[in-house]
């Protein structure tokens, strides 16, 4: 079974692009969720990369922004790309089937923005994270791009 369920907030606006000659159901929206790693000793996250088509690509376009707490459901997929050297890069994402809205990230004046009218009561897992926080782990990951090797690897380095 490949489910996924996900609580975290965008690192970064998502990237919207519309569906060829129109097609609605084509749009497409990508963006990188902050998850709070909870079993992790000293407190961090995991980012992870999600990609959204038709409605739910132009809601979250529409309605979500950096910092966004965001709970979604979805599957996992691993995709190829050969690279110019004759190499394989691996990566993989998760693709979006259902999204609730949450929180918006604090305002510049310290103050919380409304919430969407399907958020949950429950606080997202990353309220303890600075948008300055969210800013830079956004930032090494936009500079890290595609991950380069199995994404499912055999052995973990401690």
């Amino acid at each position: 079974m490949n489910v996924c369920v996900l609580s975290g907030r965008l690192t970064s606006d998502p990237k919207f692009a519309p569906g060829k000659d129109g097609d609605s159901n084509k749009d497409r929206a990508s963006f990188t969720l902050a998850v709070k790693d909870v079993h992790a000793k000293e407190p961090r996250a995991d980012f992870i990369p999600m990609v959204a088509w038709g409605v739910n690509a132009k809601n979250i376009s529409t309605y979500c922004k950096q910092g966004k707490a965001v709970t979604i459901k979805g599957h996992l997929r691993t995709n190829t790309v050969d690279n110019a050297d004759g190499t394989k890069s691996y990566f993989w994402e998760c693709v979006v089937e259902n999204v609730e809205f949450g929180a918006d990230a604090k305002n510049q004046k310290g103050k919380t923005e409304a919430v969407a009218p399907a958020a949950t009561a429950e606080k997202s897992p990353l309220d303890g994270y600075s948008t300055e926080q969210l800013d830079q782990l956004a930032a090494l990951i936009a500079a890290r791009g595609a991950v380069k090797a199995d994404p499912f690897p055999t052995t973990v380095s401690a």
